[in-house]
């Protein structure tokens, strides 16, 4: 997800353009497949992410709290990345 919630498209805050992306990781959709579940399990919160909670992170962005942050990825995965032991699909 990125920008105004289009990859590529800068958001504009006092006439200045702020670019942002969102990186989610595993967030439980009707789509998930029992892998992606089983998956999301594996994260250190031992859950798969909601739709809603990488909504709050792009409302936050689009906020005036976020007025001096530009140029960011923000990861929305339960702390996935910052383990060493990774789960690998079958």
């Amino acid at each position: 997800y990125g920008g105004c919630y289009e990859p590529g498209c800068p958001g504009h805050r006092g006439g200045q353009p702020q670019w942002h992306r969102i990186g989610p990781g595993w967030i439980h959709t009707g789509s998930s497949s029992e892998e992606e579940l089983s998956a999301g399990t594996q994260t250190p919160v031992g859950r798969s992410g909601t739709p809603e909670e990488v909504g709050h992170v792009a409302v936050f962005l689009a906020s005036e709290e976020a007025s001096y942050v530009t140029g960011q990825l923000i990861v929305v995965d339960g702390g996935n990345t910052i383990q060493e032991y990774k789960v690998a699909l079958p």
